[in-house]
């Protein structure tokens, strides 16, 4: 893997220099002023390469955080933890940032790896990072969806609400409407009665 990063790294490296070694060529070829070599340097800077061995398996981002462990983690660990204990010289280095599993692992492991931890540790061999930018971008996407949630939950109660107002306009309009038809049958109805009670008095 590591192998794979620093050559990947050396051939993106590698094309801008080349691609910039061949206008530099062009730029001094006997057609173009003779002045522009003293502007323009005659070979690219050299190139310089910073290795940083390290790991990023985001806890439960594509597998659960049992498979990473289970996959990744423990192997991972146990390999880097025990090259840089075999290093004499103390030169190797190595950056682990996912705390939530170097804590299993350590809680998990036999007290022979635990020596070894502490001991690349200690010596600054083993470095323990969390991931700032990891969190903010976790806390604003659970923030954001927070706030959607929200609005979605607002959204709803006021659909509620509307449809509420709606259905008691509609039972106004109803009793309204009753009230229009039976007030003209009551006053009828009672128009006869007082026609009879007043032809039979009469």
């Amino acid at each position: 893997m590591i192998r794979t990063m620093v050559l990947a790294t050396v051939i993106a490296a590698t094309f801008p220099a080349a691609a910039m070694a061949a206008v530099l060529s062009d730029a001094l070829s006997p057609r173009h002023d003779a002045g522009v070599a003293a502007v323009l340097p005659l070979a690219p800077p050299p190139l310089q390469i910073h290795l940083v061995p390290h790991t990023h398996d985001d806890t439960g981002w594509v597998e659960t955080f049992g498979s990473y462990y289970s996959n990744r983690v423990i192997r991972i660990l146990d390999t880097a933890v025990a090259a840089l204990a075999a290093d004499a010289t103390n030169a190797s280095r190595f950056t682990y940032v996912e705390v939530a599993f170097f804590a299993r692992w350590w809680a998990e492991s036999n007290a022979t790896l635990r020596g070894m931890a502490r001991g690349v540790v200690a010596n600054g061999q083993l470095e323990l990072r969390c991931a700032p930018l990891v969190v903010v971008v976790v806390v604003v996407v659970v923030v954001v969806l927070m706030v959607l949630l929200l609005l979605l939950v607002l959204v709803l109660v006021l659909v509620l609400m509307l449809v509420l107002v709606l259905v008691l306009v509609l039972v106004l309009v109803l009793v309204l409407q009753l009230v229009l038809v039976l007030v003209p049958v009551l006053l009828l109805l009672l128009t006869k009665r007082l026609s009879s009670a007043l032809a039979a008095g009469a």
